[in-house]
């Protein structure tokens, strides 16, 4: 319900499981969408960019989910890859594109 919420279950389920989680704000309301990563041993880190209207999301997670692992894959740390994967979600709804009228994320 809140980005305290978010901060609450992402610390839980990574003592629970001690394994990294990121929990995503996109749907919760207000003028940021802020997403949380809980690590193992307790650390947290919030991301928040301010919210892009228009845009269908349809997939954001999907999207966010693969730059991450794209980062991963080429050497950056989590939390880096994260906050790239992020930028790279940002961009992408920043210079949607327009199809049938409807704007979309742009993944370029």
């Amino acid at each position: 319900n809140s980005p305290d919420d978010l901060k609450t279950a992402a610390l839980a389920l990574a003592d629970q499981f001690q394994s990294a989680f990121l929990l995503k704000g996109g749907h919760l309301d207000g003028k940021e969408a802020t997403d949380v990563l809980a690590l193992p041993d307790g650390q947290l880190r919030t991301y928040a960019s301010p919210r892009i209207d228009g845009v269908d999301t349809h997939g954001s997670g999907c999207t966010l989910s693969a730059a991450i692992t794209a980062h991963l894959a080429r050497g950056s740390r989590l939390e880096e890859a994260v906050r790239l994967g992020r930028e790279h979600l940002q961009a992408g709804l920043r210079n949607s594109m327009e199809v049938a009228g409807q704007q979309f994320i742009r993944h370029v």
